[in-house]
């Protein structure tokens, strides 16, 4: 009720959380892709960053009626995460540093925007920046470093992080061993 209200006098985040909701048929709502995208481009037009890298997302995949647009996507992302959105960040980084969708690949930006994602709070960001730290491939191994962002991750359901977390402690690697943690 209270996102509907909110979502009709222009509120971004209420308008994108109602759009997805909507979209997907969550919480009771039965699945309307329609309305769900509307809402959703209205909530993109509201200036809202999260809801921007989401419809970049639906147009990479091509799923729930918007068409796949590669091109619009990544443009899309590359947006949003320009202005600080974190998933966006996390998107974009992820696609530099596999070379994926036209990006051109560039560890050392995809490492920085996953890194910026992760600050800036965004659960999958936190996940995997925690493996890179973990495994030090694009960056030197710190261990310390990997435990705090598979936590963060793990707190917020996080399953590979949450994964990661038990293996480190089963294994005292950047904790201390606790194979009841």
């Amino acid at each position: 009720k209270y996102l509907r209200l909110a979502a009709a006098q222009d509120d971004a985040p209420s308008a994108y959380l109602l759009g997805k909701i909507t979209m997907l048929g969550w919480r009771g709502v039965s699945a309307n892709p329609v309305e769900g995208l509307r809402l959703v481009k209205q909530a993109v037009a509201g200036g809202d960053l999260d809801s921007a890298a989401f419809l970049g997302k639906l147009q990479l995949l091509g799923e729930y009626g918007v068409a796949q647009d590669v091109a619009a996507g990544v443009q899309q992302i590359s947006g949003a995460a320009a202005k600080g959105g974190r998933e966006a960040m996390y998107l974009l980084g992820l696609m530099k540093l596999q070379g994926a969708n036209g990006v051109t690949a560039d560890d050392a930006e995809g490492l920085r925007l996953v890194k910026a994602s992760a600050e800036a709070g965004d659960t999958d960001g936190m996940a995997v920046f925690a493996a890179i730290l973990y495994e030090g491939t694009l960056q030197p191994k710190d261990l310390p470093g990997a435990v705090r962002y598979a936590r963060l991750a793990a707190e917020r359901e996080d399953g590979s992080a949450q994964v990661m977390l038990g293996k480190l402690y089963y294994h005292g690697e950047g904790v201390a061993k606790d194979t009841r943690e």
